[in-house]
């Protein structure tokens, strides 16, 4: 019994060195809490699609400084006139707005197939037996109205739709080509648009006169 407490370890004299361990060697041990997310794999980010347009979006602007801004805003606010620089923007401005509107358009409608396509396989994925199952009663009223308010926005669609189709083929086809044609044409020229109705009323000798004279100046 003796020489068995004799051989039990004096606590007393230990040596943290001839341990090595060190307070500075626990320290070191990261184990924040916050950092754990880091120990968590992670889905690799697929970076966005880019092209020379983006890349160059800061390039591909009206070039106005910021002294020509300050005296359009001067203008818009009456104390001064037009500035100089604004002259080539106001210069046949309707037409540029116009085909602006109709080429922006154009861009935008070519994007409806795939957006249809996505909206198609968005609905049929919510709407499959396996994903409607699970839903609660929460979810499933608000998929509901969800739904509600989509119906009446297609109804809308459609309703707006064929009223704008009405209004576009209530006016004949060569009608609607020579008025935009008219609407093309600058307002300075006004004066010469509102001739048209008495050059229509001439004699027919003197409209092929006109007829002559401005087929020499195509």
């Amino acid at each position: 019994m003796n020489k068995d407490k004799d051989e039990e370890l004096d606590l007393s004299n230990l040596n943290l060195e001839e341990i090595n361990i060190e307070n500075s060697d626990i320290n070191n041990k990261d184990l924040n809490v916050l950092n754990l997310d880091d120990l968590q794999p992670t889905e690799e980010e697929t970076p966005l699609p880019s092209n020379v347009i983006l890349e160059k979006s800061k390039e591909l602007t009206l070039g106005l400084t910021e002294e020509q801004i300050d005296e359009f805003y001067d203008y818009l606010a009456g104390k001064r006139t037009r500035p100089m620089f604004a002259e080539k923007f106001f210069a046949d401005g309707e037409s540029r707005i116009k085909e602006s509107n109709q080429l922006t358009t154009m861009m935008t409608l070519s994007f409806v197939p795939k957006l249809l396509a996505m909206e198609q396989s968005l609905i049929d994925s919510l709407s499959s037996p396996d994903s409607l199952k699970y839903l609660s009663a929460d979810e499933k009223i608000s998929y509901l109205n969800t739904l509600s308010t989509m119906s009446t926005k297609f109804n809308e669609i459609a309703m707006k739709y064929s009223q704008a189709a009405r209004d576009i083929t209530g006016v004949p086809l060569v009608y609607r080509q020579l008025l935009d044609q008219l609407l093309m044409i600058s307002g300075d020229r006004l004066p010469r648009l509102k001739m048209i109705p008495t050059l229509v009323d001439l004699p027919e000798d003197s409209w092929q006169r006109i007829v002559e004279i401005a087929n020499q100046n195509k």
